[in-house]
């Protein structure tokens, strides 16, 4: 997409913003919608997003928000009609190829439209714009690990298969109805990178499901505590947090930030308690977690 092209999309979107500031009942109102929003994903959704929010999905009896400024029809539909959500991508001569890992679909982005250093093993979460046969990456993005877009495939279905399902939707046209969800599971899963990772190392313990029943009791013990995502728990000992435990089919991975909480965590492991057997122990830098 031409740079002017970029350019009129944010300038518009800056524009509209400054329009709807003027009207301060409508505001009000949509700030009351906002925060109902909020309330039902338990707070986990940032305020800071009221403003993308108000201008690519908020509706309300006077219409979009994004048609309080006049603007090329095109222009106009594209914004409306962006995409939000987490995509991969590989890089393809002189474009990046996004592939939203939801839906699959993608995208391709000429390298020149970005001012952004892109890393071909993470996963993004963004928005896509699609104007005049091209698509534009925006400037506002969150980078996450492959292991983290893994347990946000995994969270998002399950929500897909609780209640999309339900009322007939695609996967597609359950994320477009549900929006606020996607921005739900970026703010979660970066709270637990967040508290992980805090020293910028992690200590992996990588294990097996050797025994069920006592797996299914130690998850059920009062040590562990759900988190807001399926199958992640936090590991506690005499009040203090020791460890986050991934569940993931027959393996288990848990990951300590502090040296003697990984020796600990081992120790608890070996004397049978928990159902694991351990099958690989690593250090693991914060570089790392994002390279590999």
């Amino acid at each position: 997409m031409p740079i002017d092209m970029k350019f009129n999309i944010e300038n518009h979107l800056e524009e509209a913003l400054i329009e709807i500031s003027k009207d301060e009942k409508r505001v009000a109102k949509a700030v009351e919608v906002f925060e109902d929003i909020r309330k039902r994903y338990l707070n986990k959704i940032e305020e800071t997003v009221f403003n993308t929010w108000l201008l690519h999905h908020y509706k309300d009896s006077s219409g979009a928000v994004i048609d309080v400024v006049d603007g090329d029809e095109a222009l106009v539909h594209a914004i409306k009609t962006s995409t939000l959500g987490f995509f991969s991508l590989h890089k393809d001569k002189k474009y990046y190829v996004f592939q939203d890992i939801l839906t699959k679909k993608q995208y391709v982005v000429n390298e020149s439209d970005t001012d952004a250093i892109l890393d071909e093993q993470a996963i993004y979460f963004t928005r896509i714009y699609e104007l005049k046969g091209s698509s534009y990456m925006s400037d506002d993005y969150s980078q996450f690990s492959v292991q983290d877009g893994k347990l946000i495939i995994k969270n998002l279905m399950s929500k897909y298969s609780e209640t999309g399902t339900e009322k007939s939707y695609t996967i597609d046209g359950f994320i477009k109805e549900n929006p606020m969800l996607l921005y739900w599971a970026a703010n979660v899963i970066s709270e637990v990178v967040e508290e992980e990772y805090i020293d910028y190392v992690c200590y992996e313990i990588n294990c097996k499901i050797e025994d069920e029943e006592a797996f299914k009791a130690f998850l059920n013990s009062d040590e562990m505590i759900a988190t807001d995502f399926d199958d992640v728990y936090s590991w506690h000992n005499a009040g203090s947090k020791r460890a986050e435990v991934v569940v993931d089919s027959k393996n288990v991975y848990i990951e300590c930030a502090l040296e003697q909480d990984f020796e600990w965590a081992q120790q608890v492991i070996e004397l049978k308690r928990t159902g694991l057997v351990i099958f690989e122990t690593k250090l693991t830098h914060m570089d790392e977690l994002f390279d590999s």
